[in-house]
């Protein structure tokens, strides 16, 4: 498998299969089912850590899949992206969600930037932390880490403990990684969360493109796999 190889060619020991319901059309099903996350998952258990794609439209076939797929199944974590299906992340109809994720500790893996959307208002970090607040057990990882509003990103982070940003695609070639690569040598050292921006480039690139950025020897190991392993409850030795 061209992945896997891709895979040991950059280091990476385990990857995050993050899947996606749609892109913004109201689909029944997801894009990637959860039956197939799971049988990759089952056929690589030491490479792949999968996610089942929930989505906003479908707030009981969601839950069904998460109870299905990752509580009584072979999957770790979940993945949503509001905007795609016109919800803000505070939004009351995306709670059930919430509250069942963080009921059964199941980190969230959820769009948070770029494309987030249709309109650059959904990508606003304001609604991120309100739901924050309101379920401070549940772990968020939030991929495109609110781009562009990075900076409000970053304080949404080091006031909530439980959210990691994750930039990835905004990285490489960016004006946001700077942004990034300055708080996590500070303020979210702890938190920050390296993305490989794959397929869009390959896993090698994606991970030089971080190792190029300005980070402290110190805060490296952190940034690459240590965050990310603490967020995902992998329990890994150094």
């Amino acid at each position: 498998m061209i992945f896997m190889h891709e895979l040991d060619e950059a280091g990476i020991t385990l990857a995050c299969a993050v899947t996606r319901w749609s892109f913004g059309d109201q689909r029944e099903d997801a894009i990637t089912p959860p039956e197939e996350v799971a049988r990759l998952v089952e056929q690589y258990p030491d490479k792949l850590y999968g996610t089942v794609a929930i989505d906003g439209y479908h707030i009981r076939k969601s839950l069904d899949i998460i109870e299905k797929f990752v509580v009584n199944g072979p999957v770790q974590a979940a993945s949503l992206e509001p905007g795609m299906s016109k919800h803000y992340a505070d939004d009351k109809e995306l709670y059930p969600l919430y509250e069942y994720l963080s009921e059964m500790d199941i980190p969230l893996f959820m769009m948070t930037g770029g494309g987030n959307g249709p309109y650059i208002s959904y990508t606003n970090p304001e609604h991120l932390d309100r739901m924050l607040v309101d379920f401070p057990k549940l772990t968020v990882i939030g991929m495109h880490g609110c781009v562009p509003h990075a900076f409000e990103d970053i304080m949404v982070a080091f006031r909530r403990r439980n959210y990691f940003p994750c930039p990835d695609v905004y990285v490489p070639d960016s004006p946001f990684g700077r942004i990034y690569a300055e708080a996590g040598n500070s303020m979210i050292k702890d938190q920050l969360v390296f993305g490989s921006a794959y397929p869009l480039i390959t896993l090698k690139e994606g991970v030089d493109s971080w190792m190029r950025l300005p980070f402290k020897e110190s805060v490296l190991e952190n940034i690459m796999w240590k965050n990310a392993a603490r967020a995902l409850k992998l329990n890994w030795e150094d």
